[in-house]
């Protein structure tokens, strides 16, 4: 045998206690995970890629997130960039002379704000603007909204939880895309709500690039705004369902979305089942039309939808009823498919 080398190494054994705050781990996010916010990366989109809003109401757009302003059709919210990273875009429309502010909210679930009590929490995005932006000042506000509810709507936020708190800082973004934040003070004792609002409030005459985008929100525990937690979009996907069970058509005709029975000549049963299973039962259905459907009445037979409605449901699956106008047996099975590329099916009464 050759000649061998030792050399021993005695490592002193060391106690100590720091804290360590630090944006990234070699200029990448740090462990998963850490984003209270669904959806922060605008990934899914499930109702659409598009949306104005209502007179005094709540419209929700990418999943997970809403927007309220008083005034109508004065202003959009719709989804900017490609997969490789999408963001929102709130504009006001060209010639608008309301000053209404814009907002964007989420409302999380009090389960998603658990293990806050007691610690910070910082809450962070990027923002840009367009050339025209017209905010006072050119202001765009992010807030943490802190409640001593459980599970407050969209609705309840708008107005201002119960037992809120507020902390909010004014932020005075640029034409490119940076990053800002803002951080409370410890969390009460009492706290088991979280939202988190951009807005911005207009003034004069709107011009043709009058908005403010928003990408990469964040919010989590700590004083240091880390790096985007960017999680598998088939992840982010069924966390963005618990509130959404939806079905999107993938192509233009023919592909089977759940089977049923028939109960009369002009009836069918649909038992629609969750992929994920929702927050809590879906309560009614809203759909992109009724002819974007067919039911089958034998192997090479598909009837048109004239009416299509909810049943009932559990957190398991979804009775839905479909009509066509004549040709069902009574009995039979049936299969339910799309006739477009436009066939949606949205289950409401999930989201807070």
């Amino acid at each position: 045998m050759g000649d061998c080398l030792m050399s021993t190494l005695n490592v002193a054994t060391v106690n100590a206690t720091t804290t360590l705050n630090t944006s990234s781990i070699n200029g990448g996010q740090l462990a998963g995970f850490r984003n209270r916010i669904i959806n922060g990366g605008f990934d899914v989109w499930q109702r659409g890629t598009s949306f104005s809003p209502v007179a005094n109401g709540q419209v929700y757009t990418a999943d997970r997130f809403f927007m309220n302003r008083n005034a109508v059709s004065e202003w959009t919210v719709a989804r900017q960039g490609t997969s490789e990273q999408y963001s929102c875009r709130v504009q006001r429309n060209a010639g608008t002379t309301s000053t209404q502010p814009m907002r964007v909210r989420q409302v999380l679930e009090s389960a998603d704000c658990a293990g806050i009590v007691g610690k910070t929490v910082t809450f962070s995005c990027e923002i840009k603007v367009g050339a025209n932006f017209s905010a006072a000042a050119g202001h765009v506000t992010l807030t943490i909204s802190q409640g001593t509810g459980i599970d407050e709507s969209s609705t309840k936020m708008a107005t201002g939880f119960t037992g809120v708190v507020n902390t909010g800082s004014n932020k005075v973004p640029t034409t490119s895309f940076e990053k800002y934040s803002v951080t409370t003070p410890v969390i009460g004792a009492t706290i088991s709500q979280l939202g988190v609002l951009i807005e911005a409030t207009p003034v004069g005459t709107a011009g043709a690039d009058d908005w403010y985008e928003i990408r990469n929100l964040q919010l989590e525990v700590g004083s240091t705004a880390t790096e985007f937690e960017q999680r598998p979009i088939g992840t982010e996907l069924a966390l963005c369902q618990r509130y959404l069970p939806a079905y999107n058509a993938d192509s233009a005709s023919g592909k089977t979305i759940a089977l049923g029975q028939n109960y009369a000549t002009t009836n069918a049963m649909i038992v629609f089942p969750f992929v994920v299973e929702p927050r809590v039962p879906p309560t009614g259905i809203s759909i992109s039309a009724a002819g974007d459907f067919r039911v089958t009445a034998a192997v090479a037979t598909a009837l048109g939808v004239t009416g299509l409605s909810f049943s009932n449901a559990s957190r398991k699956a979804a009775q839905i009823n479909a009509t066509v106008a004549s040709g069902l047996v009574a009995g039979d099975a049936t299969r339910f498919h799309s006739l477009s590329a436009a066939a949606k099916i949205l289950f409401t009464g999930c989201e807070l």
